[in-house]
């Protein structure tokens, strides 16, 4: 693979909000990811976690990913929303490393939001 032919394909694990499913923002990366796809070159998967049972929060994914997308689409941002159900946040951010992109299309580079405080970190 030449250098030229090379895209990011960016994997954002970004911040939901557990009421709402909205998009929580997280030091300006939205901005950044959108400024690093100017060109039009390139693609990036916006993916939230929720925790708990499918089959409770199938219309809470639904509004998340929608709302995931209205936030690309206001910042000008190409690519895709994905909304996860998992056990816990962890599992759900490993299911979406692994199974992030389809064949050429699976993300090179990972983005992910740092807590101002690490000192209110959880054990995950």
């Amino acid at each position: 693979l030449e250098f030229k032919y090379w895209r990011p394909l960016i994997l954002f694990l970004c911040k939901t909000s557990s009421n709402d499913g909205k998009f929580v923002p997280q030091a300006g990366i939205a901005n950044l990811l959108s400024q690093l796809m100017k060109r039009g070159k390139g693609l990036t998967i916006f993916a939230g976690v929720t925790q708990g049972e499918f089959r409770d929060k199938a219309a809470f994914i639904w509004q998340g990913r929608r709302n995931l997308a209205q936030v690309m689409a206001e910042k000008e941002i190409d690519g895709f929303s994905e909304m996860v159900c998992a056990t816990s946040e962890l599992e759900g951010q490993k299911f979406l490393l692994h199974a992030s992109g389809l064949g050429a299309l699976r993300p090179n580079t990972v983005a992910i939001g740092w807590p101002d405080n690490t000192s209110t970190m959880g054990t995950e």
